[in-house]
């Protein structure tokens, strides 16, 4: 499934700030893990395949990357929905039916990665894929917390978010919400008067 391309300049783009990666076309797979033998233990890597308006990307992860890029999204992109990944286990690492199953989700998770465009265009998506040097040293330098202005204008940039409103819609959605804080206040106690009647005739346990 091929992604159309997004403009090449962001909508609002503090371009001082704010720097697509690329143009908004990502496509990546995840492949059968492989052994990587070493004389300091052996362990399993993803390979990942695809390309974007950069070129071709080839390389491979073990799961433990997958796992700290994740991380890395979670704190740089606070509020955003990031893809979620297996959980890590202690044990049976190199069991044949937990590889498979990372494999499918690590692979889910890397396709999601490119539909969204706050990570498809993302610096942190690029260190993960083409790294200048270590990875693991590269994505740990991105665990530094992202300035406020600089959030504010990947938000700006990605997602379509109305900041202007006039002074009657502002009224409009304040009464809204006072409405609706009293409705639920309203329907909390109606709750709690309920519960107090069942447990009058069948004890529950607190």
């Amino acid at each position: 499934m091929q992604n159309q391309p997004a403009p090449s300049t962001p909508r609002d783009a503090d371009t001082s700030v704010y720097h697509a990666a690329n143009d908004g076309f990502m496509e990546l797979s995840v492949g059968e893990p492989v052994l990587v033998k070493q004389t300091i233990g052996d362990y399993h890597a993803y390979p990942i395949k695809g390309r974007d308006s950069k070129g071709e990307v080839d390389c491979q992860r073990r799961f433990q990357i997958f796992f700290d890029f994740r991380s890395v999204l979670c704190q740089r992109f606070p509020g955003l929905y990031i893809p979620p990944i297996p959980k890590k286990t202690s044990s049976q690492k190199k069991n044949a039916i937990v590889l498979r199953e990372r494999q499918f989700f690590l692979d889910l998770f890397l396709k999601e990665c490119a539909t969204l465009r706050y990570l498809c265009q993302s610096k942190e998506l690029q260190v993960f894929l083409r790294p200048e040097g270590d990875v693991e040293v590269s994505l740990k330098k991105l665990h530094a917390k992202t300035k406020t202005t600089e959030q504010l204008a990947i938000y700006r940039a990605c997602l379509e978010v109305q900041e202007d409103f006039a002074d009657n819609a502002v009224g409009q959605l304040n009464n809204e919400i006072s409405v609706f804080v009293a409705d639920q206040k309203s329907l909390l106690t109606h709750l709690l008067a309920f519960k107090k009647q069942i447990k009058a005739i069948v004890p529950i346990k607190e």
